[in-house]
């Protein structure tokens, strides 16, 4: 055990024995929060991890593909957060993912006893990762268990890979007996190399979130949508979805923009976090422009009928549905330095979309999209409402653009297999 491992493991037990009178209170109380200190009584061989929404939504496809691959096999999926847990169950109800039944389970704290405890209790012979969970005393568990590790999905953004290269003395020693790292990009996979991952166990197979593909809604649903909120026939619409606060600027050139347009075009806002938008609800009025709030779908007319050129929609829950009846989309975190959210879900229901010049989270599907001519990047709002209006300029060029932004999806498909096969030819399975 190299020193900085030693370090980390005392330290982590320090904070663990601090952390007592919570593990007790947890035990006490059951359910996902006794699962934290590892208490719990499933089990399961292949045991997958996704910290937390996001990351289910991309690991989902890969665990009904182990499930067809080894459909004897029984699974305990996991998550760290509250709302990972949440979309585990929901995902396992709304598309049962086929062979031995699946598990859900809190990921432990990274204490040793809590490690250990959840291992002695869930008796896993395989742990798959996904994206960027990192923690030093499960690796370390695993190693002296004899537990074989492997990372799908595994990223190691620029932002991130600031912050996490110093970890190399801890982790390397650990992270070079995993059996395989399956990375979205190469520069993923120089990262995860630099980070003590040796290169024969290191392969790209993209993301796969994109397995994730239900069919494209066809024009007579996409008007079944609209008539659902009772969208007016002349209306286009384009939703900005995901918007966060540093967005403003872009947002207000684009309604001011399209104000100017013969055509009617709403923009629908769904901010990211609606408790915290305020400063863009706030900016919008303050620069003038027309903004409506968005009515609950059981109202008599749910889709506001003024002249507003914004449409407030402080809703969580409802955004593929406002894609779903949209002309174009704007996807958020792009126009900030966020570094993009998902531009997959809106292309993948044949919307054509814009991001900003902050897409490097999201570049795989953004490069795809603007190759395809299905997507843009726009440097401002203005921009952005001047690639819409394209668009929309006709309807052979809007079909056009929405098969194309479908089809770019559908071009990034295929990760799940590549990663089972790169897990097989390492031996993951045993």
């Amino acid at each position: 055990m190299s020193a900085a491992l030693a370090l980390y493991r005392t330290l982590t037990a320090v904070a663990e024995v601090a952390a007592l009178p919570a593990a007790w209170a947890a035990r006490a109380q059951g359910g996902d929060r006794a699962g934290r200190f590892g208490y719990g009584d499933v089990r399961g061989a292949t045991w997958i991890h996704a910290a937390s929404v996001g990351e289910v939504s991309a690991a989902a496809p890969l665990v009904r593909a182990i499930g067809t691959h080894r459909p004897a096999d029984d699974r305990i999926v996991s998550a760290t957060t509250v709302t990972g847990l949440a979309a585990w169950r929901r995902e396992l109800e709304r598309r049962p993912p086929g062979g031995a039944p699946v598990a859900v389970a809190a990921w432990p704290i990274d204490y040793p006893r809590a490690v250990a405890r959840a291992f002695d209790r869930r008796r896993p012979r395989r742990l798959l990762i996904t994206e960027t969970e990192i923690w030093p005393n499960v690796l370390a568990t695993c190693a002296s268990r004899g537990v074989r590790v492997a990372f799908a999905n595994a990223r190691l953004s620029e932002g991130r890979w600031a912050n996490t290269r110093w970890l190399t003395p801890v982790v390397a020693p650990l992270l070079s007996r995993v059996s395989a790292c399956v990375t979205q990009t190469e520069a993923d996979r120089e990262r995860w190399a630099e980070l003590g991952v040796p290169r024969e166990a290191l392969t790209v197979a993209g993301n796969t979130k994109y397995d994730l593909l239900q069919p494209a809604p066809d024009a007579p649903a996409r008007a079944a949508a609209r008539a659902r909120f009772r969208v007016p026939e002349d209306a286009i619409v384009w939703t900005w979805g995901s918007v966060r606060p540093g967005e403003e600027s872009a947002l207000i050139d684009a309604a001011r923009a399209v104000a100017a347009s013969p055509r009617r075009v709403v923009i629908l806002v769904a901010p990211r976090h609606p408790d915290q938008a305020w400063e863009i609800r706030t900016a919008l009025t303050r620069a003038r422009i027309a903004v409506e709030d968005w009515r609950p779908a059981g109202s008599s007319a749910p889709f506001p009928d003024g002249a507003a050129a914004v449409v407030w929609v402080p809703v969580v829950g409802v955004l593929r549905d406002l894609y779903e009846l949209s002309d174009a989309a704007v996807v958020g975190g792009t126009f900030a330095p966020f570094g993009g959210h998902n531009a997959a879900e809106p292309a993948a229901l044949g919307v054509p979309v814009v991001v900003g010049p902050h897409h490097a989270a999201v570049q795989d599907v953004v490069q795809a999209l603007v190759a395809r001519g299905g997507g843009r990047v726009a440097v401002s709002g203005r921009e952005a409402a001047d690639v819409v209006t394209r668009w929309i300029a006709s309807p052979e060029a809007h079909e056009a653009a929405r098969v194309a932004a479908r089809r770019a999806v559908e071009d990034l498909a295929g990760a799940s297999a590549r990663t089972l096969g790169f897990l097989e030819a390492r031996g993951f399975w045993g």
